[in-house]
């Protein structure tokens, strides 16, 4: 039997590191948006940190013992939940070019703030009721 107290503990070590990869990209698009000039290596840089990121969130995935919860949703869920938000967020500001980075310091806030959380209750809920890969 698992300690409850432990794996309460880990869960939020392993969303720090959700986080903490969520900001990271956030910072590599503010990075490539100054410095990088051609925006095929803009967009090659971002999809490679994308692709590292992925089996990072497999890692840290904290329900892969848990017997109420799909594999899918470990494999395919959780980088879905963390990715989303700043994949959206980097794609939006590509399609707009270097026009849409004046308001960044009020955007990138909300988005952290208020999307990612939303994004991660709703995908909860599109996980339970619409694929059924958390079971009740």
């Amino acid at each position: 039997m698992r300690d409850p107290e432990f794996y309460e503990a880990s869960c939020r070590v392993l969303y720090a590191i959700g986080l903490g990869i969520i900001l990271s990209l956030y910072a590599l698009k503010a990075a490539l948006f100054r410095r990088e000039s051609s925006p095929r290596r803009m967009l090659v840089w971002f999809l490679a940190a994308v692709a590292l990121a992925v089996p990072i969130t497999w890692l840290i995935s904290p329900d892969w013992n848990n017997r109420d919860v799909a594999r899918i949703s470990n494999w395919v869920g959780t980088p879905i939940m963390v990715l989303t938000v700043p994949c959206l967020s980097f794609f939006f500001d590509y399609a707009n070019g270097r026009r849409s980075k004046g308001r960044w310091y009020i955007r990138i806030p909300l988005e952290v703030l208020v999307g990612v959380p939303g994004w991660v209750f709703g995908w909860a809920l599109i996980e339970l009721f619409v694929f059924g890969w958390i079971y009740i």
